[in-house]
C-alpha cells in the first residue's frame, strides 16, 4: 500500500487515474498490520491519497470470502482500481464475516446487524471490531447498527444516508488515519445530505 500511495503516487496518478486507464491495483501491508517492517511500511494514508485521484474506484475487503468476489468485480470493471489489503498471515484476521454468496457491487455498502441507536461503519479490519463492539454495546442496552463500508468510493450513499436518518448518530472506524479515509469519506457524505454527530476512530 505505502508503495502505490507514496513511491508510485505520480505514476498512479497521471498514468492510472488522469488516463483513466483500465489498471487493477492491489495494496497488501495496509494500515498498522505490519509490525515487523515498521513505519516506513505502515500505510496510514493511502485511502486518503488514492481517494482523491480522479476516477480511481477504491476497495477494501473485511474478509477472504469479500475479497475473492471484489478481485473478481474488479477485473470485470472498465477503468482503475484501487484494492486495499491486510496482511494475510495474521490469524487474527481470518474470521469470515461475510456470507460465501457475498457478490461484490461497487458502491455498495453492506448491513451486517440492523439497530436503532447508533451506526457503526467500518473497512478491512474494522468490520470485525465493529460487530464485537456491536455485541459490547448490547449489553448495555445499545442498539448498533453495523455497516461493512467496502466501497470506499464509489460509497453507497442510499445505504449510509438511510442508517443515519434511523440511527441519527455515527462511528466510523479503520485501519487508516482519521485524515482523508472511509471516517472523511462518511462525514463528507453526511455533512452534505443529512447531518448527524460523527466520531471517527482510526
Amino acid at each position: 500500500c505505502c508503495f502505490i500511495a507514496r513511491s508510485a503516487c505520480d505514476q498512479i496518478f497521471i498514468q492510472a487515474g488522469y488516463a483513466n486507464a483500465n489498471i487493477k491495483m492491489i495494496g497488501c501491508y495496509s494500515g498498522l498490520t505490519t509490525p515487523n517492517t515498521g513505519a516506513t511500511h505502515q500505510s496510514i494514508n493511502d485511502l486518503a491519497i488514492i481517494r482523491s485521484m480522479l476516477y480511481i474506484r477504491v476497495f477494501e475487503a473485511c474478509d477472504e470470502i469479500e475479497l475473492r468476489s471484489m478481485v473478481i468485480g474488479a477485473a470485470e470493471l472498465e477503468g482503475p482500481v484501487y484494492i486495499r489489503m491486510a496482511r494475510g498471515d495474521i490469524p487474527e484476521y481470518e474470521k469470515n464475516y461475510m456470507p460465501v454468496s457475498c457478490s461484490f457491487a461497487p458502491g455498495k455498502a453492506y448491513v451486517l446487524r440492523s439497530g436503532k441507536d447508533v451506526t457503526l461503519a467500518g473497512s478491512g479490519i474494522m468490520v470485525g471490531r465493529c460487530i464485537k463492539a456491536a455485541e459490547m454495546l448490547a449489553d448495555e442496552g445499545i442498539d448498533a447498527e453495523v455497516i461493512n463500508v467496502s466501497s470506499v468510493k464509489p460509497l453507497d450513499e442510499e445505504t449510509l444516508i438511510s442508517s443515519a436518518m434511523k440511527t441519527r448518530a455515527f462511528v466510523t472506524a479503520e485501519n487508516h488515519s482519521v485524515i482523508g479515509g472511509v471516517g472523511s469519506a462518511v462525514a463528507e457524505l453526511l455533512g452534505s445530505e443529512y447531518p448527524v454527530p460523527v466520531k471517527r476512530v482510526g
